[in-house]
């Protein structure tokens, strides 16, 4: 049933359907959209110059102006009608081609003159005056409820409305308080009014404002113009003659730019000309900013919705796949290297300037989509590893009664001899080996000494082992020499190995009253023999390994030991241990030298101490090879 239930369709639909309402609740909610501004603040940061030079010239109030031109008392800066009318007639002489105000005219007395700066304005033709619509509350007289209500906030009545065109100075600001966008115009009492960057645009081109009653938002662009704007002081406009080609034929944009006199926003990049404390820009320099954006036509707007919601399902399909994958290191490579894609992509479509994608937003749909396929996928995993934990299980306990029954196989105790003193021992490299080691009487007063090694390790060389064994315990005890056994011993194995799989074989008799060794060897690695004065030899004589040479042949050594003499006889999982994590290994060379110097006075620890010696050289607990040692010594 869990197998129907957890079939790879269905994983993937699964997949595919969380991943589905995970990107519904992120576009309901606006989740990740913060994360997404900074991915829009960092592309834009990348962004080359539109032009060495912008067509707005910033007219500057600032302290120097204020103390040198505008007469006690400063405030409202508004107020000095005359000088902002000189400032006007000056600016138009020079060819300014529009003039306006980030100054708010609707503080002004009734003892104020208005008729020359009406005049100004009229003369000057294309004037922008800022407005802004606000918000406040008005308290009910019947009930005393407060009601938050919009109002316009625009020039007073004494300045001609004939005379200048009306711009909002509102500034959007995002959920962080960056002021990132701007408006193309605002719905107040059944009309749209232009914000001041499209009225200066459309009175500078002549052509009608973009975005009318649209009520939309564009991004503007930071990155330009190179160098920031051309910024003249007020006083040096009323006061100097030296800044007139700097307006000619361009905007000028009148604003208050001393900190802590004007509005000031965060800009999203830290380090523009202009910005004051804090990373803070005034506002007429984000107005300035704004426009120039759209005399440059550098306007980027958001990817549409409908791409969206298609690239997001594009992610989550792709997310889903994850299912399938059962290598995790492929997994997580794949989903490291969409979100770098998706990152970089972001970051060039907004530095090129085609479009904003929401790259946290489509990053967090493929990480869902990603994590819940490998959720999904490990579940599935677990519960098909948990199926072959118990299929392992069950070969994991046969595999110990084998080793016990491998064990049984070795000798349990050598006999105790009076003539010869004998020790033997082996470590399989996995829970059984291909290693087998025996001592048998096989006659009166005469003992076998015997070490083998199947080709192989594992469970066919235990195999294979298991049925050498009960041939040479059927057999040694009928055949006088070891050259007869092996003859005989070659038939057998031929017919139960298989290609390319042999059995070497060392087996010698010990006459324990006369001392005479007889021992042939079938292609093993071959003894040592140590005598009593301290000098080794090999012992070589004998000939091929048993199974692939039906009709090989053997011959007997037979060497007569004194007493102290010594026979080593081991497999090659003894010279051929390596350091770990090198191809150095312990050799014959450290072996003969070790036989040669460090037998100890009884062989019952003899075979703990060589393998002691063997991982201290090797520096490990355990080797790739089964390892098998028998020690005979004539007492």
């Amino acid at each position: 049933m869990w197998r129907r239930l957890l079939s790879t369709p269905l994983r993937v639909g699964l997949t595919v359907l969380l991943g589905a309402l995970f990107a519904f609740l992120c576009f309901v909610f606006g989740w990740f959209a913060s994360f997404d501004l900074k991915i829009y603040d960092l592309g834009l940061g990348a962004r080359s110059p539109a032009r060495a030079q912008s067509d707005i010239v910033v007219i500057a109030i600032d302290r120097h102006s204020r103390d040198c031109c505008l007469p006690q008392p400063h405030f409202p800066i508004s107020r000095h009608l005359k000088q902002h009318a000189e400032v006007i007639r000056r600016l138009k002489a020079a060819g300014a081609k529009v003039i306006a105000f980030d100054i708010l005219f609707d503080q002004l007395g009734s003892d104020l003159d208005f008729s020359d700066f009406n005049s100004a304005l009229s003369e000057a033709e294309n004037i922008v005056m800022a407005g802004v619509i606000e918000s406040q509350l008005q308290k009910i007289t019947q009930t005393g409820a407060l009601v938050r209500e919009e109002r316009m906030v625009a020039p007073v009545g004494g300045i001609a409305p004939s005379s200048y065109y009306l711009g909002l100075v509102n500034v959007p600001l995002g959920r962080d308080g960056v002021a990132r966008q701007s408006y193309y115009d605002k719905h107040f009492k059944d009309s749209y009014f232009p914000s001041m960057p499209v009225a200066i645009v459309s009175a500078f081109t002549g052509k009608d404002r973009p975005g009318t009653g649209s009520q939309k938002l564009f991004y503007i662009d930071y990155s330009s113009p190179k160098g920031g704007f051309v910024t003249i002081s007020y006083g040096d406009v009323l006061q100097r003659d030296s800044w007139q080609k700097k307006v000619k034929g361009r905007i000028a944009l009148i604003g208050v730019l001393e900190n802590g006199m004007s509005d000031t926003h965060l800009s999203p990049i830290s380090d523009l000309s202009g910005t004051v404390q804090g990373g803070m820009l005034p506002g007429a320099l984000i107005l300035a900013y704004a426009a120039n954006t759209l005399l440059e036509n550098r306007t980027v707007s958001s990817l549409p919705r409908s791409l969206q919601l298609m690239v997001s399902l594009v992610l989550i399909i792709g997310g889903s796949f994850m299912v399938v994958i059962r290598r995790l290191a492929l997994s997580m490579m794949l989903v490291l290297f969409v979100v770098l894609a998706l990152l970089i992509i972001g970051l060039y479509l907004v530095a090129a300037g085609t479009t904003i994608v929401p790259t946290w937003k489509l990053i967090a749909i493929w990480l869902a989509a990603g994590a819940i396929g490998l959720v999904v996928n490990f579940s599935h995993t677990k519960l098909k590893s948990n199926e072959q934990e118990t299929r392992l299980e069950e070969i994991s306990s046969d595999l110990r009664m084998a080793q016990q029954i491998q064990q049984r196989l070795q000798p349990e105790k050598i006999p105790v001899m009076k003539e010869v003193e004998i020790s033997g021992f082996q470590v399989p490299c996995k829970e059984i080996g291909g290693d087998y080691y025996d001592v048998i009487e096989v006659g009166e007063n005469k003992v076998a000494v015997m070490v083998a090694d199947v080709s192989g390790k594992g469970i066919s060389g235990a195999l294979v082992m298991s049925n050498f064994q009960s041939l040479v315990h059927s057999l040694a005890p009928k055949l006088r020499t070891p050259s007869q056994l092996f003859a005989e011993l070659n038939q057998a194995v031929a017919k139960i190995v298989t290609m390319g799989r042999f059995v070497t074989f060392f087996y010698g008799i010990l006459n324990r009253h006369t001392r005479e060794f007889t021992y042939c060897n079938a292609g093993h690695t071959y003894p040592i023999w140590r005598k009593a004065d301290g000098r080794v030899t090999e012992l070589s004589e004998g000939g091929l390994f048993l199974g692939p040479f039906p009709e090989a042949h053997w011959e007997d050594k037979r060497i007569r030991l004194d007493s102290g003499d010594l026979i080593f006889v081991y497999t090659d999982g003894v010279t051929e241990a390596a350091i770990a994590g090198t191809e150095e290994q312990f050799g014959e060379k450290r072996l003969l030298t070790y036989i040669e110097k460090n037998i100890a006075s009884s062989l019952e620890k003899a075979p703990q101490q060589l393998l002691r010696e063997i991982q201290r050289f090797t520096r490990r607990e355990t080797f790739e090879d089964d390892v098998t040692m028998l020690f005979l010594r004539m007492l």
